[in-house]
Parts: structure tokens; sequence; C-alpha cells
């Protein structure tokens, strides 16, 4: 593992969240007006989500002091919000912890619809196939890349 000398972040410089703290009262103020008969009930955990990002790398909202006993090195960190796909800064250090500890491992996220809706509004449900020979193909062509690369021994 690579160590580095931290670097405190400045999570008010971001413009995601700026556009967050200056417009996120009032978007949750006119939700359900405005928006809800589109777009459904808008779930409480977005607001916690939101909230919890704005308080990231916070000072004000608490930190943990670090002292080296050898050297008497003193330094705070500012405690994160630990929340992954939203918040940039803690999803970006899970992603990284998440691979140092695993071996490089080549796989397909696929959001795929399983069926049509036509305008008359209706659904058609699609059959269940199996998603096996797209696996095996998926697999196949991984392989044989990373042989081709060299970053595969051939046996």
């Amino acid at each position: 593992m690579i160590t580095q000398a931290y670097r405190a972040r400045k999570p008010k410089n971001s413009p995601l969240w700026r556009c967050l703290f200056n417009h996120f009262d009032t978007f949750l103020d006119v939700y359900e007006e405005r928006y809800q008969s589109r777009y459904g009930y808008l779930r409480p955990v977005i607001a916690e989500v939101v909230n919890k990002f704005l308080d990231c790398g916070n000072l004000e909202r608490g930190f943990a002091h670090f002292r080296c006993d050898h050297c008497k090195h003193e330094f705070i960190l500012a405690f994160s919000c630990k929340g992954r796909w939203f918040c940039p800064s803690c999803h970006q250090k899970k992603v990284q912890l998440f691979e140092e500890y695993l071996d490089f491992h080549p796989h397909l996220h696929g959001l795929v619809a399983d069926g049509l809706l036509v305008r008359s509004d209706l659904f058609y449900l699609l059959p269940q196939v199996s998603l096996k020979p797209l696996e095996e193909l998926f697999r196949a062509r991984a392989i044989t890349f990373l042989l081709e690369k060299g970053l595969l021994p051939p046996e």
C-alpha cells in the first residue's frame, strides 16, 4: 500500500456541494407541488444522504485528533459521510480500498428491460432467458483479450 501525506479536502469548493447547499432546501420545499405527480414520493433517504454529503469533511461537524507518540506530530481529520455512490470523495476511497484487497476481476453489469411498454400503456413481459451463453461469451472474450495483451499466462 502506498502511503501519502494527508491532504485536507475542501468540500465547499465542489460545484456539487455548492449546488446542493444553495438549492436543496428549495427543492425539498417545492418537490411535492412541482415534481411528485411526475416522479412519485420523495423517499426520506434522499434528504438524509444529501445532508450527510453536505457535512462530509466539515471540521465543524466533527473530527478525530491524531498524535504520533514517536515524533509528536499531531493532526485532525474531519469525519466523512462514508456515502458510496453519491459522495465522490467517499465513493472513490471505498473503490480504492475494495480494489486494493482483491485481484483483478473483470465483470459486467447490465441494466436490461424485462419487457416493453407500448403507447397504449400495455406492458409486454419478455420471457425469461438464460444468461449462461452471455456469461460464457464474455468470459471467453475477456480471457482472449488478456492473453493477447500478455496480462495472463497461457496456461
